[in-house]
């Protein structure tokens, strides 16, 4: 078992534990990877490094979720997001990148996502892009836009003004 005791937070701005980069006091993302300004982990020269880093699995420092020795599962299930809610269909169990229900099913190398969409790898060439601002090299999580200065679009049936939770359309997508 690890040493994490309590719910400390990788910061996705600065990387550095215990807060979260909604409450970052550093003015300047820094890569994830090398904790340089300028470049996103994705472009990062440097080699990628696990040193400082916190597992989403364990919580532990030092290794990531996808080398994570604990391998800490809920009974009665495996496997990548077993415990957790799919961000692309809702359903518990599995993560959005393995998502039988994505479009063209589950491939190794495409990684699924959200509505066909790619994982967290990236799309065909390796570029992630934000729902919020729609800039590329980035999650919504980890926008600096302001929030609110961009229309919304509802991911369920893309139509701008409301988000997938606020969905008239969304009897069909209930869980």
């Amino acid at each position: 078992m690890s040493s994490f005791a309590g719910p400390r937070k990788g910061c996705f701005k600065c990387g550095n534990l215990g807060h979260i980069a909604e409450a970052c006091p550093s003015e300047t993302r820094l890569c994830y990877n090398c904790r340089q300004p300028g470049h996103e982990s994705i472009n990062c020269p440097s080699p990628r490094s696990t040193q400082a880093k916190q597992c989403y699995m364990c919580g532990g420092v030092g290794h990531i979720q996808v080398d994570c020795p604990n391998n800490l599962r809920p009974s009665g299930g495996g496997g990548l997001g077993a415990g957790q809610k799919c961000y692309n269909c809702g359903r518990p169990g599995h993560i959005a990148r393995v998502c039988p229900g994505a479009a063209g099913g589950f491939s190794a190398s495409a990684g699924g996502g959200f509505r066909g969409g790619s994982g967290r790898g990236g799309g065909a060439n390796g570029v992630v892009k934000c729902f919020r601002c729609q800039g590329l090299n980035h999650y919504a999580r980890d926008c600096m836009a302001a929030p609110g200065t961009t229309v919304k679009t509802c991911y369920k049936c893309h139509k701008e003004g409301h988000i997938a939770r606020e969905c008239p359309e969304g009897a069909e997508y209930a869980t």
